[in-house]
């Protein structure tokens, strides 16, 4: 058996005696047991699930980054979401998770584009811009 401890900026879930779990890395979904080999991964923003005694418990979790050391799986994500059906959790996954991963992209395109006007415009009121 395993320990899990799922680690966000505000608090450090710990789940003891999981059988197994299921992640999504950035090469695909990958399993692990506690005999698996020592392990880490960057995590994309998806559904974990955990087995404890042939349950199955399912976690939306933000990315991040997973390791395996000994019996302790660690996850560090930005953020968790739990409860609801596994449809809702996955619906809410992609509408908070991966909708705010491309906004993210998107601002931070905008945001260069301002840096770089900002620079042009800097360079021209210093006199370094294309004489007539």
């Amino acid at each position: 058996m395993m320990t899990l401890y799922i680690m966000t900026p505000l608090a450090i879930e710990r789940i003891d005696k999981v059988d197994s779990i299921r992640a999504e890395g950035l090469e695909g979904e990958f399993g692990i047991k506690p005999k698996h080999a020592d392990w880490a991964a960057a995590l994309v923003p998806s559904i974990l699930s955990y087995r404890i005694g042939g349950k199955e418990y399912f976690i939306g979790i933000n990315g991040g980054a997973l390791t395996k050391t000994r019996g302790e799986v660690r996850i560090a994500t930005k953020a968790k979401i739990r409860g609801g059906t596994l449809e809702d959790l996955a619906r809410r996954v992609s509408t908070e998770f991966i909708n705010a991963v491309e906004r993210e992209k998107k601002l931070r395109a905008r945001s260069a584009f301002m840096e770089t006007s900002l620079a042009r415009l800097i360079h021209e009121i210093r006199g370094g811009g294309a004489q007539s």
